[in-house]
């Protein structure tokens, strides 16, 4: 939600409070759990700073020696501080897959 800052928080920057949690299983595995609470940094002219707030689950493996699989879950709670700088204050869940490759 936020790649290009200022271009994604109307120039107003960005605060991120994150609480996070990550558990290492057997033969490479790992869960975790992030918890993430955006502001804007400069709330001048918004009736809250309040963005968003997100939850992610990743689960990760290694593949093999060179490469880790991570397929994660995420939910985001738009709030009114994203509507008053032009983005949409929906909620949204989306998955992902990544490779990590080692050479």
């Amino acid at each position: 939600m936020f790649l290009n800052v200022p271009r994604d928080t109307g120039g107003r920057g960005l605060q991120n409070l994150a609480l996070k949690w990550n558990l290492d299983g057997p033969a490479g595995t790992s869960i975790a759990a992030a918890f993430h609470a955006f502001r804007a940094a400069e709330g001048s002219g918004l009736v809250t700073a309040r963005l968003a707030e997100e939850v992610d689950v990743p689960l990760a493996f290694d593949a093999n020696s060179a490469m880790r699989l991570t397929v994660g879950l995420s939910y985001v709670w738009g709030h009114r501080g994203l509507a008053e700088i032009g983005r949409d204050a929906g909620h949204y869940t989306f998955n992902y897959l990544m490779a990590s490759v080692v050479f």
